[in-house]
Order: C-alpha cells, then structure tokens, then sequence
C-alpha cells in the first residue's frame, strides 16, 4: 500500500514536472516570436506583421525605394513652402484622400492602405496616381521647383523644370480639363526630361498623352496652342492663351486669361 502510494504520487510529480517544462518552452517560444517581430518592424518594416496597414506596399502603391529616389519637390529659391505644401494638397485632391506625404528634404511619397484604398479610385484618378507614383518609382530623381505666383512661369517651365501652383489651380475641377490633368502633365513632361533624356518635344508630347487619358480629351492643335498675347518692359506675359480638345467630335475651346505672366482666368466653351 505504502509502495503504490508512492508511485502514484512519483507519477503524478512526473506528470506536473512534464506540464510545467511544456509551458516554460511555450512561453520561450512567444517571447523569442515577439523580439523576432519587433526586430522585423525596426529593420524590414516591409514584411512586420504589425505594418500590413500602414506600409507601402510595392506591388499595390510604390516601390519600396520611395524614401531614397523620386519625385522631388523644392521651394522655389529656398522659399515658398507654401506652395509645395498646396502640390501635396493637389495630389491627395486628385486621389480623393490623404495618402501623399512630403519629406523635410521635399522628397514625396504614397501611402495608400494596401489594394483597398486604391481600388476606390476612378479610373481618371488611376491614371493621375500612376504618373506620381512612376516619378516617386524612379531611382534617377525628379526635381520640380514649386512656385507660387511667378511673373515668368505660364503654368510650367521645361528648362527650368519648375511648376507654378497657382496656374495649375486656376484650371479647377471640371472633368474636360482641370488641375489634375495640368499637373499630371507637367509632371510627366519633367519625368520624361530628367529621367529618360527626352527633349522637349517628346516629353511634351508625354505630357499630353497623359492629359487624354485623365480626361477624354485630346489637344488638336498637338504641341501648340493659339495665343494672343504681349510682353512689358519686364518681360511678363498678358493676354490669352486659347487651346482647342476634342473627344468624339465634341469639341471646346479652353482660354487660359494671362495678367503680368500668371493666369487668373480660365473659360471652357463648347464649338460644337
């Protein structure tokens, strides 16, 4: 009795011994799993488990290059963050969100939460996502000056690879032609300079292709555009400058009202 009494007790110890060195390794084992998964999230952010919303996924938004190439926006001549800061705004305007974000160095970048977000948007705001984020892409940068203003600047400058925002923003909302076209165009025009060398012809031209797809509408007269205008003593701008688009023989005239080299005037009308 003495001896059984004994034994069931050594199996019993046995038994609790065998319990407890199984939840001591279960406990190693989810303690190693978490610094292995913070170690990830501090290193590889691209395949934490804890960043599957907020990161930028390569496949779905941008590369995972965007933080050291890309698309690049500066103040013009060291000043005018204002401006670059209304870009951003453009962007995420033309997403319909707020998913762009702008570096201390002017560097920008996408976030869109993985396939979900972008499958929310239009087909004419694919096309606008697609040009930034093939510049944001690019391992040779893209670097646009963001004016505000400028008296010598109509919209954009191929030379000096500069953007004035408040041209573009004149253009508004409307579906035929609009601020997101215009600036999707201007920067694909300089995409296609710094990156693939093209000159001016050629990344114009890109730029146009890009405006047709955001809106339908195809500029007819090409690369070129009627104006009517004048210079002053200082060299700025006035008058107007009228383009024609078309789209399945529904054609318009878009006159762009220029006054000292900036635009303060847009007026779309139908010719047909």
């Amino acid at each position: 009795m003495f001896i059984a009494f004994n034994f069931k007790r050594a199996e019993l110890f046995n038994t609790i011994l065998d319990l407890g060195l199984r939840c001591i390794v279960l406990i190693i084992n989810v303690l190693v799993f978490i610094v292995f998964v913070a170690f990830l999230s501090f290193t590889n952010p691209e395949i934490s488990p804890l960043n599957k919303i907020s990161y930028i996924y390569k496949e779905d938004i941008c590369s995972d290059e965007v933080f050291l190439y890309g698309l690049i926006l500066k103040e013009k001549d060291g000043k005018g963050r204002e401006a670059v800061e209304k870009a951003i705004h453009l962007i995420n305007e033309g997403l319909n969100g707020n998913y762009a974000f702008l570096d201390e160095k002017g560097r920008v970048s996408l976030s869109l939460a993985k396939k979900k977000a972008k499958k929310r948007l239009t087909g004419r705001q694919k096309v606008f996502y697609d040009v930034i984020c093939e510049a944001i892409n690019s391992k040779k940068s893209t670097v646009i000056s963001i004016s505000e203003g400028s008296e010598f600047v109509i919209i954009g400058s191929y030379d000096d690879q500069e953007i004035d925002i408040s041209d573009v923003n004149n253009y508004g909302t409307d579906k035929r032609v609009n601020k997101f076209s215009v600036f999707a165009h201007e920067i694909k025009e300089q995409y296609s300079k710094q990156t693939k060398g093209k000159n001016w012809n050629s990344a114009h031209r890109a730029g146009l292709v890009v405006e047709e797809k955001i809106t339908g509408y195809s500029r007819l007269d090409g690369l070129g555009a009627n104006t009517h205008t004048e210079q002053d003593e200082r060299g700025r701008v006035s008058g107007n400058l009228n383009t024609v688009f078309e789209k399945s023989n529904h054609r318009i005239e878009v006159c762009a009202e220029i006054l000292n080299g900036n635009i303060v005037d847009i007026t779309l009308t139908n010719q047909n």
